[in-house]
């Protein structure tokens, strides 16, 4: 949100098309990025499973599926012993590869902005039975990204122009509920 306000500010006087063209580049080095780390962090898992296993490379089944990819959002289902490694790669290698993809955006537009040079993740993990219904399981999850993104905005502020840390919120459940991540939250950490 900062990147995006910066260069906003920074094309105010610019035409049209210098404005759309400035925000397509930031769009395009965005997923390059996203795909690039998780990339990594994929790898992570491809050889973390090559270990465990022995297995011959050709027979590899991973323990994860990706649902979706692209742009900022990566949403994937994964072993729960592998989750909390391939998100932090993710981090890790997101924040490198941002840097990486935006080399281009902050020289031609930002390069006076006092910005970072690059953007951070954040996310959330829950960990689940296999049969848990996905809806449900999806806006928990929303709900753990929104909570990681509060923690990393409370470093600098919203109004600074530093960009916070990566930040992972995460949960388990064990059983099937509707309720939401504020009641899941109160109810364990409540005690008569």
């Amino acid at each position: 949100g900062i990147l995006l306000r910066q260069l906003k500010s920074a094309l105010k006087d610019q035409s049209d098309a210098v404005y759309c063209q400035a925000f397509r580049d930031f769009s395009e080095a965005l997923n390059k990025a996203t795909v690039a780390a998780a990339r990594i962090a994929t790898e992570q898992v491809y050889q973390h499973v090559i270990a465990e296993n022995d297995f011959y490379e050709a027979c590899v089944t991973l323990p994860m599926r990706p649902i979706v990819l692209g742009g900022d959002d990566v949403t994937l289902f994964c072993r729960a012993d592998l989750a909390l490694d391939y998100a932090t790669t993710f981090c890790c290698a997101f924040k490198q590869e941002s840097e990486r993809a935006l080399v281009n955006v902050f020289k031609q537009y930002l390069s006076d902005s006092g910005l970072f040079p690059y953007i951070t993740a954040s996310g959330g993990i829950l960990y689940h039975k296999a049969g848990h219904p996905f809806s449900h399981s999806h806006h928990l999850v929303e709900a753990l990204c929104d909570k990681a993104k509060v923690l990393t905005k409370s470093v600098y502020g919203t109004q600074s122009n530093k960009v916070g840390p990566a930040a992972l919120a995460f949960y388990r459940v064990s059983n099937a509920t509707q309720s939401n991540l504020s009641q899941l939250l109160t109810q364990a950490q409540t005690f008569s």
